[in-house]
């Protein structure tokens, strides 16, 4: 009687109970994932979120204009991803629960769909994006989605972006008059055409042609002897004499605005916007840029805005004094397919 009840008692003891891990640290057993806000586990899901081989930190707004917001993050496993998205929802909630106001996808901008920029000389890693069309003055919730080769999802927390307001002022770029342009390359061209302007009638064109040079493929006017697939160009419109005097306060809201289309190629990865400005000396010009962008190719005209205070040189950042110096140019660069056609209409100084 004896050794039956002690089988008993051992039969019933070894029903286990369920581990409870509500709350444990990340990271999380089977059917169970980490809340990134908390580090600590939760049972089901955090809406689309699991525990992709992707883990995303340091979600981060670098800047905002009135109708975009460039984002940087941090990440590991990058050797997994297989792309990213980018969120836009009116509040974390509303994120969670899945009821986002769009989705940002390789579609829009065709980084997401890289772990690493190409034409890049250090093969920079994919870690930053610019989503665009939001509304002036208002605020948005986004978060970005990291899906690895397996197909399982991870997240960066959510953050808050919150748009500048619409500017009241500009001073337009070549608006339907040369105004003394001298641009570069030599071949590219004021066109006087509606259909293929952005606005009224007159735009900027280059159509690439790329030859053989001494280091390398170089963009050319004429057929060449020794054509080559792609060649890097900053289309450039110079000999230009715009003034500005900007405060501190409205230098801190301006920035750059170009309306680029291009056809016929390949998306431009590492691509650069930039502006010079006189050198102080009465004899040069300064250049600044921003590199590490990516200009989409196809869908017409796309706007692209660059906050003044985002543009610097070796020398350091542009700033209110410098660029109230004047304006003698812009520009636009990256690695072009030969016979793409490149569109500049309605560049702007705007805040």
């Amino acid at each position: 009687m004896i050794r039956v009840a002690l089988l008993l008692c051992c039969t019933t003891a070894c029903v286990l109970k369920p581990l409870d891990l509500e709350g444990a640290s990340c990271p999380c057993a089977e059917g169970w994932v980490c809340d990134p806000l908390t580090d600590t586990c939760v049972e089901g899901g955090l809406g689309r979120c699991g525990n992709g081989a992707v883990v995303l930190t340091n979600l981060r707004t670098d800047w905002v204009t009135p109708n975009q917001a460039r984002l940087s993050w941090e990440a590991e496993g990058l050797d997994d991803l297989f792309g990213y998205e980018v969120e836009i929802g009116t509040s974390e909630e509303a994120l969670l629960a899945g009821e986002v106001l769009r989705v940002v996808t390789s579609e829009d901008n065709p980084e997401l769909a890289r772990n690493r920029l190409l034409n890049a000389m250090d093969g920079d890693p994919v870690l930053g994006t610019t989503i665009t069309g939001l509304d002036p003055d208002t605020t948005y919730r986004v978060r970005l989605v990291a899906e690895d080769n397996a197909g399982e999802l991870s997240c960066a927390p959510t953050i808050g972006v919150r748009t500048n307001p619409a500017p009241s002022r500009e001073v337009a770029l070549t608006h339907e008059s040369e105004d003394g342009a001298n641009p570069r390359p030599v071949c590219v061209t004021f066109e006087d055409d509606p259909d293929g302007a952005r606005t009224g009638d007159r735009y900027w064109q280059w159509i690439a042609r790329c030859g053989a040079g001494a280091d390398g493929p170089v963009a050319v006017c004429e057929d060449p002897d020794m054509p080559r697939p792609t060649c890097w160009e900053n289309i450039r419109i110079e000999n230009l004499s715009y003034e500005l005097d900007l405060s501190p306060g409205q230098f801190q809201n301006a920035f750059l605005e170009l309306w680029v289309d291009i056809s016929g190629s390949d998306h431009g990865y590492w691509g650069q916007i930039g502006l010079s400005t006189p050198d102080g000396m009465g004899s040069g010009q300064r250049f600044f840029g921003r590199g590490r962008l990516t200009f989409a190719s196809g869908a017409g005209y796309r706007r692209y805005q660059i906050p003044l205070d985002e543009l610097s040189s070796s020398s350091g950042p542009l700033d209110p004094d410098t660029i109230n110096l004047g304006l003698r140019s812009f520009r636009i660069g990256t690695e072009w397919d030969a016979g793409a056609i490149i569109r500049i209409d309605d560049a702007a100084i705007r805040w």
